[in-house]
């Protein structure tokens, strides 16, 4: 995990200016970095370029220890099958051996990973340009703010439904043809349509990894981000 502190301190501390998470080390560990969290590194030869963690609404996070405000005293959906994605990142200008950049494997990765937790759903607080790709990749979601200025920036906060659909149009749109998320190999794939899936849902997972031993190159431009908070 050292390399996805410190993945996760140059990204959102050193280049995305968040100076309160500056740690003198350099790794960006947080109160909700516990048994409860699920780390998804995207990991290409051997190295971290994008990443993503998901919390159990069910325990604290973000929405309800950081910043309850944004909901002004509204409920939001909770349960031990309903996890919060934060720390959204990938890498600029990498992507794998096949031309798809970081940002968008770490998206796809995170759609095969919600129906291989069996989990109904995501909180999400981002920026609403983030609602419209999560809806362009055959999310489907639900507002559950007003959204609003939060730190000088525009933030609404969503319920995001994956399905296999989901999976099938994202990795359509992005030519991806083969799984991201990284499975145990005597376990069915989340993007095998109709998966019967021989282990509770959410029970005891806290890392898995997403698309390994994979080539990777420099794109040119920089890929729409997909950063959460």
């Amino acid at each position: 995990m050292e390399q996805v502190w410190k993945f996760r301190h140059r990204h959102f501390v050193d280049r995305f200016q968040w100076h309160a998470l500056r740690k003198p080390d350099a790794r960006e560990i947080d109160q909700f970095d516990g048994d409860n969290a699920v780390h998804l590194p995207l990991v290409l030869d051997g190295i971290v370029r994008g990443y993503t963690r998901l919390l159990r609404t069910d325990q604290p996070h973000l929405l309800s220890d950081v910043y309850p405000e944004l909901m002004d005293g509204a409920i939001w959906p909770r349960a031990d099958d309903i996890f919060e994605w934060t720390r959204c990142v990938g890498e600029p200008e990498i992507a794998d051996n096949n031309g798809v950049s970081a940002n968008n494997l770490v998206f796809v990765g995170v759609a095969e990973a919600v129906i291989a937790l069996g989990l109904r759903g995501l909180i999400v607080q981002t920026h609403p340009k983030l609602v419209t790709r999560l809806l362009e990749t055959g999310w489907q979601v639900h507002p559950l703010n007003v959204p609003r200025i939060y730190d000088g920036k525009p933030l609404a906060v969503i319920f995001a439904v994956a399905t296999e659909e989901t999976i099938r149009i994202s990795r359509s749109l992005f030519q991806i043809d083969r799984p991201i998320l990284s499975v145990e190999a005597n376990l069915p794939h989340p993007s095998k349509p109709s998966s019967e899936f021989a282990f509770p849902p959410v029970a005891g997972v806290t890392h898995s990894r997403i698309h390994e031993e994979t080539q990777s190159t420099e794109v040119n431009g920089n890929p729409a981000n997909s950063e959460g908070e």
